[in-house]
């Protein structure tokens, strides 16, 4: 045992090539010291397991999904787990998705920190986590149901629903469609970097996990007397009654907060219109929404609903987001949007690529770029829904101008000619239009180094800002300062989420709140015993996080030029609304310069200094098998 808590020291190992099934040793103290753990030691493992020309969907090809020191315990909302896997798009970056629910908090339960599954089976297997039983499964019978059947059937059958968590993918990542997503008791995916499809490459189903154990905790007393202190500060910050609201009619999780917040342009069409408002009012007495937590979760920022009228009238919906298939696709009716989101839920595909494509491919129609001949007779109009899910239909068959949407956003356009029109991020697709209002927002997506995606906070942009970080409130992009202050926020905020994002915590945990820093801290070392650990170890954890991702892109092929790599609507001038003339054109040269010198790292290269990598501790790191 590497510590006295935090880690249960155990990482099971999977080949579903030879069905071997190993434990080994999660990793010795000063690896975890330096790693912490959820994606900061998924990365670490990673690195040591990848080789040159290695592509996404190759048979070694390796799936970490893994917790952090805090997942499990006594925590607020200490539900976090990470997928991390090679990237499917802007595939020379690391990949990252982080799931929730009671998924990663049974599995550390169970005895395991973590699961590392390389090869394929010839069949459908999902692997079943009975504590320290574990046995690979035929999976046959459950192989083409969605994500919601699969999870309730494999529960069921497993004889014990209320205390088995299960995982697993949906026919989208059956049939390699990009972006395919894990879902997790039901109402929970994790799909930034297409985990659901690397899984549907191995022939792996679904992981089933029940844990009847506790996190190992090195002082349990000065732990639990934290935890409180924790949840105590939460609860009485401003960001909480926010959360508490957020069941109610009048502020509906999805579509409540999908109108558009004061000063921002709401982009909807694929980002070729903006309105003044965007999203659908929410309506007094019709919807009823039933609150669905995480492990340790008091905010349960999740839902249950039955849609009450319209053509999806009847319907069970769960989540948290709505997606572009919404009014992207030009639809604004909050039932319509609603049902298509949770077809795409049942299909476990993520809004950033096959909806995104659609969204492409519909404005391509309604500027006559494409004919109804060219899109298989369907009438793509904006807000014409049954030919959204028409269109659906024939991306997971393969049908038509769907096998080619299925292979994402950037081959769509590419074969279709449609490169002006697709919205995009070094050609992946991307979580989240709305940033396109703050220039420093789509900065930080644009130098993610897991590819777009969150690795600031987004109350630094948007809400309470860092105090932490001395930003007492949101940066603001028509502050006179603005420009000049951006670059090192991105650079901190980076250091700071991306160590967070280590310890197996909740977002809404940690961000915005005066004095987390001393929280999470004193918690890991409660929780592991280790002694010393500060901010300034913290935030060292975070930039040695964010060096060790360039180092892999580096490896896997990264060029400098690939940062410019965007598309031109997210790069040019807002043309209307509140938002109107923003622009990270106009700030990105000397953004990106600042941030590299930050890091020290070459503007020319994009490679970290050798002192920039003793500075980290990673001078003798060798990335690569």
């Amino acid at each position: 045992m590497a510590t006295n808590g935090g880690f249960t020291g155990k990482m099971l190992y999977v080949d579903l090539s030879t069905r071997k099934i190993e434990a080994r040793e999660t990793g010795t103290e000063e690896e975890l010291r330096m790693w912490v753990g959820c994606s900061g030691l998924g990365l670490h493992l990673l690195a040591s397991m990848i080789r040159p020309g290695m592509e996404f969907l190759e048979p070694d090809s390796p799936m970490i999904l893994i917790n952090g020191p805090l997942t499990g315990t006594a925590v607020p909302q200490s539900s976090n787990w990470a997928i991390v896997n090679l990237r499917q798009q802007a595939g020379y970056h690391p990949g990252f998705s982080f799931g929730h629910g009671f998924f990663g908090a049974r599995l550390k339960h169970a005895g395991w920190d973590g699961i590392v599954v390389v090869g394929a089976s010839p069949s459908p297997v999902y692997l079943w986590i009975d504590d320290s039983k574990v046995e690979i499964q035929d999976a046959s019978k459950y192989w083409g149901t969605d994500t919601f059947a699969c999870n309730r059937k494999l529960r069921e059958d497993l004889g014990d629903p209320q205390r088995i968590s299960v995982a697993c993918i949906g026919p989208g990542g059956e049939e390699l469609l990009a972006g395919g997503v894990v879902r997790a008791d039901l109402a929970y995916s994790a799909g930034t970097a297409a985990p659901g499809t690397l899984w549907g490459s191995k022939k792996l189903k679904a992981i089933a996990v029940r844990g009847t154990g506790l996190v190992p905790l090195a002082h349990p007393g000065e732990f639990l007397a934290v935890a409180n202190e924790w949840r105590n500060t939460q609860w009485n910050h401003k960001v909480t009654p926010e959360m508490k609201a957020m069941h109610t009619v009048q502020h509906d999780p999805r579509y409540a907060k999908h109108r558009n917040p004061a000063g921002q342009s709401q982009p909807v069409k694929n980002m070729s219109e903006y309105l003044e408002r965007g999203g659908a009012q929410p309506e007094e007495g019709e919807w009823k929404f039933r609150p669905v937590g995480s492990f340790n979760c008091e905010m349960a920022c999740h839902f249950e609903t039955n849609i009450p009228s319209g053509p999806f009238a009847g319907l069970y919906a769960t989540g948290y987001s709505p997606s572009v298939i919404g009014s992207m696709h030009g639809i604004y009716d909050r039932g319509i949007a609603m049902g298509l989101t949770t077809h795409l839920d049942e299909l476990g595909l993520h809004e950033s690529e096959v909806p995104s494509a659609m969204s492409m491919v519909m404005e391509a129609y309604n500027t006559e770029r494409l004919t109804q001949e060219q899109c298989n007779g369907l009438d793509l109009s904006w807000g014409n829904w049954q030919s959204t899910l028409q269109l659906l239909d024939m991306t997971l068959h393969r049908e038509g101008i769907g096998a080619i949407i299925a292979k994402g956003i950037k081959a769509t356009a590419e074969e279709l000619g449609l490169q002006d029109l697709a919205v995009h991020i070094k050609g992946s697709g991307f979580h989240g239009q709305y940033q396109i209002n703050h220039p420093a927002m789509l900065f930080a997506s644009v130098v993610a180094g897991g590819g777009p995606r969150w690795e600031v906070s987004n109350r630094l942009f948007l809400t309470e800002g860092e105090p932490d970080l001395g930003y007492e409130a949101p940066l603001n992009p028509d502050d006179p300062t603005y420009g000049e202050v951006a670059a090192k926020a991105v650079y901190e905020g980076q250091k700071k989420k991306t160590w967070e994002d280590d310890l197996g915590v909740c977002y809404f945990a940690m961000q915005g709140y005066t004095g987390i820093f001393d929280l999470e801290t004193r918690s890991l070392m409660a929780a592991t015993g280790w002694t010393g650990f500060t901010r300034d170890e913290a935030m060292m954890a975070g930039e040695r996080f964010i060096n060790l991702q360039r180092m892999v892109s580096l490896y896997l092929g990264y060029k400098p030029e690939f940062d410019y790599d965007v598309s031109q609507r997210l790069m040019d001038a807002i043309p209307t609304g509140p938002g109107k003339g923003r622009s990270l054109k106009k700030y990105f040269d000397m953004w990106r310069d600042e941030y590299y010198q930050l890091l020290g790292w070459s503007t020319k290269t994009g490679a970290p200094s050798r002192a920039a990598l003793r500075r980290v501790g990673l001078q003798n790191y060798m990335v690569g098998k």
